[in-house]
């Protein structure tokens, strides 16, 4: 087919114009890599600044809100938090300086978290480098962490909760804001692992009698998930049995929160011992890794459901591990006879140690 002059000239034009929109893109990107080249040099001059005044902090933040904007570009995840990483590493980094390029990127990170269209690379490196540097003026950005909908920045945000946890607890309305945060986000999690994490930040002592009822809660709904015994156990309740495995934890509490502590662990030491003897992993056959490792997690939490239980009951005794030991899961009805010594057995109508005062347990916790 021939083109006629008129569809030549205007192919012509079409070519002149897109020739000329590449050539101003191309203009506005150096222009772009000019001015933040000129940055970094006005950054590089106050680095290792015993001080920095106001105004200087100011253009820091300018600057790095631009850094952090600029990692959407990066090839991977790795390569963003590298790029990030680099600038808290500069050896010519004055304490004030650090001081401040931490203070300023916890901002940042609130403002960036809320934004829908963050992509994984930018969220890896600001989650990653807040979790290097926990302080405590970062915490804001910890809790919008805990909103994001990459599942690695809510367990990397919880973990450096967690590792605030003593410097949190000495501040009531922080404690106030972070145990409500970790409450909202743990009710709302889908993540196993994430979940584990933002429960173990929970972790003070003194302020357990404050933090149960958010335990009682998640507990509450992890028993509703799980009464199904084809539900695979993940072990995110380990989050919270962890917090509760020592005396002057437990010593903390109330009886009435006892009480009903005790209701929540019995029925998930019946839910636990249960899926432990479904066919599925009972059974003699293939030992697939996924088989190998709900099985490991089953017997963690049936340990630890145990070990608590010994310590909050008069004349409890520890006696899973023991029975572990003698062969693991082809102990497994022994250890299901373990459990109802303490929960009772419904279908002999056998009473344990939990179904009398202050317990009160139903027969088999059902």
């Amino acid at each position: 087919m021939k083109m006629t002059q008129g569809g030549s000239k205007r192919m012509v034009k079409g070519l002149k114009r897109v020739v000329a929109v590449m050539a101003m893109l191309a203009a506005f990107s150096m222009t772009g890599r000019i001015a933040l080249a000129q940055n970094d040099e006005a950054i590089d001059a106050i680095r290792d600044r015993d001080s920095i005044p106001e105004t200087d902090q100011d253009r820091l933040a300018r600057w790095l809100g631009a850094k952090v904007d600029s990692l959407g570009s990066a090839t991977d995840m790795q390569q963003a938090f590298d790029a990030l990483n680099a600038e808290f590493r500069d050896t010519r980094n004055s304490d004030a300086f650090t001081q401040v390029l931490v203070t300023e990127l916890a901002k940042i990170a609130v403002n960036r978290y809320a934004r829908s269209s963050l992509g994984k690379p930018t969220a890896f490196a600001l989650s990653h480098q807040l979790s290097l540097t926990p302080r405590v003026e970062t915490v804001p950005a910890l809790l919008a962490g805990l909103k994001s909908s990459h599942s690695f920045v809510r367990y990397k945000s919880a973990r450096s909760l967690g590792r605030l946890s003593a410097q949190i607890a000495g501040d009531d309305a922080m404690f106030t804001q972070v145990r409500d945060g970790i409450r909202d986000a743990a009710l709302a999690e889908e993540d196993p692992v994430a979940l584990r994490y933002e429960l173990r930040a929970l972790s003070s002592r003194e302020r357990i009698a404050q933090i149960v009822p958010v335990f009682i809660s998640v507990l509450d709904k992890r028993i509703e998930a799980r009464q199904n015994p084809t539900v695979k156990a993940d072990g995110a309740e380990l989050g919270i049995y962890e917090n509760l495995a020592r005396q002057d934890v437990l010593d903390g509490l109330s009886q009435p929160q006892q009480v009903e502590l005790v209701k929540r662990l019995a029925r998930l030491f019946r839910i636990d011992v249960t899926r432990y003897n479904h066919p599925r992993l009972a059974a003699e056959g293939e030992i697939t890794d996924e088989k190998y490792r709900e099985v490991a997690r089953l017997e963690r939490m049936l340990v630890a459901v145990e070990d608590i239980l010994a310590r909050m009951v008069q004349g409890g005794t520890r006696k899973i591990p023991g029975e572990l030991q003698n062969g693991g899961i082809a102990r497994n009805q022994q250890i299901r006879t373990i459990v109802y010594e303490w929960i009772g057995d419904a279908a002999t109508s056998t009473e344990g140690r939990l179904n009398s005062a202050p317990w009160n347990i139903p027969v088999g916790a059902p």
